[in-house]
C-alpha cells in the first residue's frame, strides 16, 4: 500500500508546465542527417546526423532509433570526422582528436585514440581528416601535420608511422584508402607555410607493401582545396574529388594506379557536395552551381558525359539537401541530407523516389485569428485552416524569397525579405503582388501593419541612411521619413500606441507616429544589441551579445540584468502574450550542436525558465500565439505547439463556491457542478503535451454534469469549461488505482 500512496503522491505533484508537441511535419525525421552508411554483412541502412534513422528494407521505409547515436552532433560545416562499419555491429568513429569505436551499432561508444596538440600553437596537429579500416583490427589514421596511424588490434594501441610539427613546409594529408591489405593511398596538400591560403600542391601517395613505404605523384589540380577525398574500386582504377576550394571543386580519374589523373567533372558545378561511385563506371553526383542552383548527374561512362538526374525535392529546398549517398547492392541506394531528407533509387541511379520528405527551413510565423496562420519558408509559405494542426504548401508562391510575413486578418497580409522583396498578398494567398518600395534597402528591413497601414523601417542606399515608410492604403503609395543618416543599421522596429522604437547593434531609438523627433534613449557600452521588445511604453527586455538578458522599467533608459543567461544562448526575438507572460526565444549551443530553445517569464520578464522542447536543428525563429494555443517555428520545417498558459487567460481557477469537480483523482468519471447563474456552453480535455479533446457533458441533475474520463491513460489533465460566464480550468488526476 505504500507504493500506491507514493504514486498518488506524484501525480499531485506534477507541474502543470506546458508540454509542447510537434504538429509539423508529420514525420519525426526532420533533423539534419550528414551521412549514409550500409555495415558490411548487414541488410540495414543508416541514415547518420543530429538523429539517427535505421532501414531494414534496404531504404524503402525508415524508423528512427532511439538507442543507437553517434559520439557528438554533426553539421554540414565539420570538417574532420569519419565514420566507418567494419561489420554489422562494429564501427569506427572519428571526431577531430578523438576516434571512438563501438560494438554494438552505436549504443555505446569508447575513445580508443585522444591525440594531444603537437604543436603548441595549432590544434590542428591534433586532429585528425580521415580513418580506414580493413577489418575489425587493422586499420590506418590520417590528419594535418603529416600523420599517419596505424593500429593492428582495433584501436587499443596505435603506432606513428609518418608526423611532424613543421609548419614550413606545411603538410596535410586529407584521406586515407586501401584496395587490400598491401595496396592503399593518402591524398593531401603542401604548401610553403602553414599561414598560406593559395600555393597548394596536392598529391597522392601508394603504397604496396602495408604501409611501410610510399610513392608520390602529384595531382594536376587547377584550384588550391584543402581537401581531397578518395575512392578506389580497385588497385588501378580511382577517383579524387577536390573540395573546399577558393575556386570550383573539380574531379579526376586515375586508370593506372594513381600516377596519372584526368578530369572528369559534372557539368556547371561550382561545390560538389556528395559523390558516389557505384562501380568504375557508374556515379551519381550532387552540388550547387555557382548561382546555387542544386543539380544532380549520373554517367554511365566513368565521367566522360553526365546526364541531370531530376529529384523529388521541395524547389531550392536547401542547399545541404543530399549530404550523402550510399548503395546497399548494384541497383539499389539511398541519399540522406538536411531536413531528414531520404531518397532511394532501385535502378542504379536513374531515378529517385522519396522515402521520407525534408522541408526547407522555416522562418516566420503569422495568426490572423486561432484557425488560419501562415508560415513563411524562404522560399514560398504553408497555410493552415485547422488552428495549426495541418498545413499545406501554397505552390503560387514557390519562387517567393520569404524571410518574415504579417497578416491583419485571415486573408490579406504581407510578406518579405531581403532587400526589396515585399509582397502584398490577398484571398488567402490566391493573389500575391510585389511591392514597389521609394528606396532601395541595404539588406533587412522590418514591417509594422495594422489594417491598411503599413510601416517599414530599415537602412536605404543611395544616399546611405535610416528611413521610415508609411503607406495607408496597403503599399500602392509611400511615405518617406529620414530618421538619421548613422552608420548603425536597424535590424528591429516595434509600435507601442503612437510611437516607434528602432534597434540596431548599439542603439535604441524613438520617434513619433510619423517617423518625427527621432531620439535616441539607449547606447550600449557592453557588447551588442541582439534583440529589443517593449512590452509597453515603459518595459522593456533586450538581450546582447555578451549572454545577458536586461529589463528596463523606464522606457529602455536604464537596464538591470534578469535572469540565468550566458553566451550559450542567443535570443532572437521575443512574443508577449498579456502583462505577465512573456516568451523569448532563439538557440543555445551544446558543444558542436545549435539546438532551438524558448524560454518564459511568468512575471514580465523578471524571471526565467527554460522550456522542453522536442529537438530543432539549429533554432527557433518565430512564434506566435492563436486562441488557446503558443506556436513555435524554427528548423527544418518544424512547427510545434503547447496551450496557453494558465497565467495567459487570467481565468481563476473555479471556486468551491462557485464549482465542484470531484472525485480527483478518478478513474471513470468526474462531477460538476455549477451555480446556476452559470450556463455550461461546453467541455474539453487538456492533455499535457497539448493535446485538446471535446467531452461529452451528461446533465444529471439541475446545473450538475457527469462527464466520462474512462477512455483517458493515467496523468494530469486539464478540464475546460465554457460557460455563460467565461472560461474556467480546473486540474484533475486520471489514475487507474482509484477503480
Amino acid at each position: 500500500m505504500r507504493n500506491t500512496l507514493t504514486v498518488v503522491f506524484v501525480l499531485f505533484c506534477v507541474s502543470l508546465q506546458a508540454q509542447w508537441q510537434l504538429v509539423h511535419p508529420a514525420s519525426p525525421l526532420h533533423r539534419l542527417f550528414i551521412k549514409a552508411v550500409v555495415p558490411p554483412g548487414s541488410t540495414e541502412c543508416y541514415a547518420v546526423g543530429n538523429d539517427l534513422a535505421i532501414s531494414v528494407d534496404g531504404g524503402v521505409s525508415w524508423q528512427r532509433s532511439l538507442q543507437n547515436h553517434l559520439p557528438v552532433n554533426l553539421t554540414p560545416d565539420s570538417r574532420y570526422y569519419d565514420l566507418q562499419f567494419v561489420s554489422a555491429t562494429t564501427a569506427y568513429f572519428l571526431f577531430e582528436n578523438r576516434i571512438y569505436k563501438t560494438t554494438d551499432r552505436g549504443a555505446h561508444w569508447n575513445v580508443v585514440l585522444e591525440s594531444t596538440q603537437t604543436h603548441p600553437k595549432y590544434f590542428a596537429s591534433a586532429i585528425f581528416s580521415s580513418i580506414f579500416f580493413l577489418n575489425e583490427q587493422n586499420g590506418y589514421a590520417v590528419g594535418d601535420f603529416a600523420k599517419l596511424y596505424q593500429t593492428s588490434d582495433g584501436g587499443q594501441t596505435w603506432k606513428v608511422l609518418s608526423a611532424t610539427t613543421a609548419t614550413a613546409p606545411f603538410v596535410s594529408y586529407s584521406d586515407v584508402v586501401f584496395t587490400d591489405n598491401l595496396t592503399g593511398y593518402i591524398s593531401g596538400y603542401d604548401v610553403a607555410t602553414i599561414e598560406m591560403n593559395y600555393g597548394f600542391t596536392e598529391f597522392v601517395l601508394k603504397t604496396t607493401d602495408g604501409g611501410t613505404t610510399w610513392k608520390r605523384w602529384d595531382l594536376p589540380a587547377q584550384t588550391d582545396a584543402r581537401i581531397i577525398n578518395l575512392r578506389f574500386v580497385d588497385a588501378d582504377h580511382g577517383f579524387a574529388t577536390f573540395k573546399n576550394s577558393k575556386d570550383n571543386d573539380e574531379l579526376f580519374a586515375t586508370i593506372d594506379g594513381g600516377q596519372s589523373w584526368n578530369p572528369v567533372n559534372p557539368p556547371g558545378l561550382r561545390a560538389i557536395k556528395t559523390l558516389h561511385w557505384i562501380d568504375g563506371k557508374t556515379a551519381v553526383a550532387f552540388g550547387t552551381t555557382s548561382l546555387y542552383d542544386n543539380e544532380f548527374f549520373r554517367t554511365e561512362n566513368g565521367g566522360t558525359s553526365w546526364e541531370p538526374i531530376s529529384l523529388p525535392v521541395f524547389p531550392q529546398q536547401d542547399i545541404n539537401i543530399l549530404t550523402d549517398i550510399a548503395f546497399v547492392d548494384a541497383n539499389n541506394g539511398f541519399a540522406v541530407g538536411a531536413a531528414g531528407n531520404i531518397l532511394r533509387t532501385n535502378d542504379k541511379g536513374k531515378t529517385w523516389r522519396s522515402a521520407n520528405e525534408g522541408y526547407p527551413f522555416f522562418h516566420s510565423l503569422s495568426f490572423p485569428s486561432k484557425n488560419v496562420g501562415y508560415a513563411s519558408s524562404g522560399k514560398g509559405f504553408f497555410k493552415t485552416t485547422d488552428g495549426g494542426a495541418t498545413w499545406t504548401f501554397q505552390h503560387q508562391s514557390e519562387s517567393l524569397t520569404v524571410l518574415n510575413m504579417q497578416f491583419v486578418s485571415e486573408t490579406d497580409g504581407m510578406l518579405y525579405g531581403f532587400k526589396n522583396f515585399y509582397y502584398r498578398v490577398s484571398q488567402g494567398g490566391a493573389d500575391i503582388d510585389l511591392l514597389t518600395l521609394p528606396v532601395n534597402f541595404l539588406s533587412l528591413s522590418e514591417l509594422v501593419q495594422s489594417g491598411d497601414s503599413v510601416f517599414i523601417a530599415g537602412t536605404a542606399l543611395a544616399p546611405f541612411r535610416q528611413v521610415l515608410l508609411r503607406s495607408g492604403d496597403r503599399g500602392e503609395t509611400w511615405e518617406t521619413t529620414t530618421l538619421s543618416d548613422e552608420r548603425n543599421l536597424i535590424f528591429q522596429v516595434q509600435r507601442i500606441h503612437n510611437r516607434f522604437y528602432y534597434t540596431s547593434s548599439v542603439t535604441i531609438t524613438r520617434s513619433g507616429s510619423r517617423g518625427q523627433s527621432p531620439e535616441t534613449v539607449f547606447t550600449t557600452n557592453n557588447g551588442y544589441l541582439n534583440a529589443v521588445h517593449f512590452l509597453d511604453e515603459q518595459t522593456a527586455l533586450a538581450f546582447f551579445t555578451s549572454g545577458e538578458m536586461k529589463r528596463s522599467s523606464d522606457g529602455g533608459v536604464h537596464w538591470q540584468t534578469v535572469g540565468s543567461f550566458d553566451v550559450s544562448m542567443l535570443i532572437k526575438d521575443f512574443i508577449k502574450v498579456n502583462d505577465r507572460v512573456v516568451y523569448a526565444y532563439g538557440s543555445k549551443n551544446n558543444g558542436n550542436y545549435v539546438q532551438g530553445a524558448v524560454w518564459i517569464s511568468t512575471d514580465a520578464g523578471l524571471h526565467w525558465r527554460e522550456e522542453q522542447l522536442p529537438p530543432v536543428d539549429f533554432g527557433i525563429s518565430d512564434m506566435a500565439v492563436a486562441g488557446d494555443f503558443v506556436f513555435a517555428t524554427g528548423g527544418y520545417g518544424i512547427i510545434l505547439r503547447t496551450t496557453v498558459p494558465e497565467e495567459v487567460t487570467h481565468v481563476a481557477e473555479i471556486p468551491d463556491s462557485d464549482a465542484r469537480l470531484y472525485p480527483n483523482p478518478t478513474h471513470d468519471f468526474l462531477t460538476l457542478s455549477i451555480t446556476p447563474d452559470h450556463q455550461l456552453e461546453s467541455v474539453a480535455v487538456v492533455a499535457l503535451n497539448g493535446s485538446r479533446l471535446m467531452a461529452a457533458a451528461e446533465e444529471t441533475e439541475k446545473n450538475g454534469y457527469r462527464i466520462a474520463v474512462n477512455h483517458l491513460s493515467d496523468g494530469l489533465y486539464v478540464l475546460e469549461v465554457k460557460t455563460s460566464g467565461g472560461y474556467w480550468r480546473k486540474r484533475f488526476v486520471k489514475a487507474s488505482l482509484f477503480r
